[in-house]
């Protein structure tokens, strides 16, 4: 059988699409064609999970003894944007491509709290506790673009476009108790300059101060740039009106910039503190509280690299300066199921 003509095909494929096109478009209410206001609320769960980060690392330095009875640790892996979201956004239909949109909209998060990491020694005479819990808010913003065709009362659509952070921070609540000394060790020097022997002399008389930590902290993050895409349908309830069901998926990861501790509270056990002051050392307190902490303590400055004049390591002698670290980025990816409303503007 010979081939079509070139110049016929074209003609035929024409026809072909103006046939399918035609009767869909051409039964479009002039409100379809107009500006759309939607809102959609809807849960989010973790997706292309990885390692969720710790500003603060105290819950992870006690690996001497990983190899003793009673060691259990638990790091989880997940996403910190898994939550409550919230979308509205505004599309506007391209008049001189049917089925093609348009749109900007804004994002609102509040993560649930989630379990991050977990450590516990309990070897019979010495006990170690460290939890990390932490949630996110976040705003964002993230244009798109849309392609969606007409099924009677139903239009399906997709659209995809980048997803940007503007606004958001992740608090951190942290729970550590200590019987081995190394947070007095660490910690108190720090606070107080004058302690700096004060666990020494306490572990030869053979005890240690027990140290029981409840810290509160935020990070902010740093510059990122993510990718959305999101699948659903529009049902017509009126000519203005539909009902929204869609599906997003965001891939986001936040570097981290900034760790504060908003609230600390730090105590000893009453009898071990009076054992400290015997010794000599009366300015010991019973409780300290974020107040008490120096810079070096109570901020958290991530670079991305890190050299000998680096603010590293816990120093007395730069105790009035952040803490420097590494940094590193938190894992923000999710897949959210949202229902919704549609307002078509316009007359």
């Amino acid at each position: 059988m010979p081939l079509m003509p070139p110049k016929l095909l074209r003609f035929v494929l024409f026809i072909a699409i103006q046939a399918v096109w035609s009767p869909i478009h051409s039964q479009m209410d002039n409100h379809q064609s107009k500006p759309r206001l939607q809102f959609l609320a809807g849960y989010g769960i973790p997706a292309l999970q990885n390692n969720i980060g710790s500003p603060i690392d105290e819950i992870s330095r006690f690996t001497y003894i990983q190899n003793q009875s009673g060691y259990t640790f638990k790091e989880d892996r997940g996403s910190r944007g898994a939550g409550a979201m919230f979308s509205l956004n505004m599309s506007w239909p391209l008049k001189n491509i049917p089925g093609l949109s348009l749109g900007l909209e804004c994002n609102a998060l509040r993560s649930s709290k989630v379990f991050n990491a977990e450590r516990v020694i309990d070897t019979g005479f010495i006990e170690y506790r460290g939890r990390q819990d932490s949630y996110t808010q976040m705003v964002s913003l993230s244009p798109y673009v849309e392609v969606s065709t007409q099924l009677g009362k139903f239009r399906p659509y997709i659209s995809f476009g980048p997803y940007l952070p503007i606004f958001g921070q992740t608090w951190v609540e942290l729970d550590l108790y200590d019987e081995t000394g190394l947070l007095a060790e660490t910690y108190l020097p720090l606070i107080d300059p004058a302690l700096q022997d004060l666990n020494e002399d306490t572990e030869a008389l053979g005890t240690s101060i027990i140290i029981d930590v409840d810290i509160q902290a935020k990070t902010s993050g740093g510059l990122s740039l993510g990718f959305k895409s999101k699948a659903g349908f529009d049902y017509e309830l009126s000519p203005r009106i539909g009902i929204l069901a869609q599906i997003d998926f965001v891939a986001l990861a936040v570097p981290s910039l900034k760790t504060t501790i908003t609230q600390a509270t730090l105590q000893g056990t009453p009898s071990q503190i009076e054992v400290g002051r015997a010794l000599g050392y009366t300015t010991l307190k019973d409780v300290y509280t974020e107040v008490d902490l120096p810079m070096i303590i109570r901020e958290i400055s991530y670079q991305n690299t890190l050299d000998q004049n680096s603010n590293s390591s816990y120093s007395v002698e730069r105790r009035d300066e952040a803490l420097e670290r590494l940094s590193f980025k938190d894992p923000y990816h999710t897949a959210t199921f949202q229902l919704g409303l549609r307002y078509s503007l316009g007359k």
